[in-house]
C-alpha cells in the first residue's frame, strides 16, 4: 500500500464518528473497491461502532448480483474483492 493511501485511510478512520458517511469515487480500474476494502477493515478495528457498506455500482458489484445495489452490515475483514465474486 503505498503513503498516499496510508495517510488518506488514517486520516479518515481518526475523523470517523458514529454516524460519518464516506463516499469513494473515481474512474473505473483506480482502486475504489480495494480502498474500500481497506477502509472496511481499518474501521473494523474500531470497537466503538459498527460498519456499513453500500455497493452502488450495478454494473460491477463486489457484494451483491448485477443490477442491484446493497447494503451490508459489515462483521468480518474483507480478504480480498475476489472472495467476494
Amino acid at each position: 500500500m503505498n503513503k498516499s493511501w496510508r495517510d488518506s485511510l488514517s486520516s479518515i478512520v481518526e475523523r470517523a464518528g458514529s454516524n460519518t458517511i464516506i463516499l469513494i469515487n473515481g474512474v473505473q480500474n483506480s482502486g475504489k473497491s480495494t480502498f474500500a476494502s481497506c477502509l472496511v477493515n481499518k474501521l473494523l478495528n474500531r470497537e466503538d461502532n459498527d460498519v456499513f457498506l453500500m455497493d452502488l455500482d450495478p454494473g460491477q458489484p463486489n457484494y451483491n448480483l448485477a443490477g442491484q445495489v446493497a447494503l451490508l452490515k459489515m462483521d468480518n475483514y474483507i480478504l480480498t474483492n475476489a472472495d467476494f465474486k
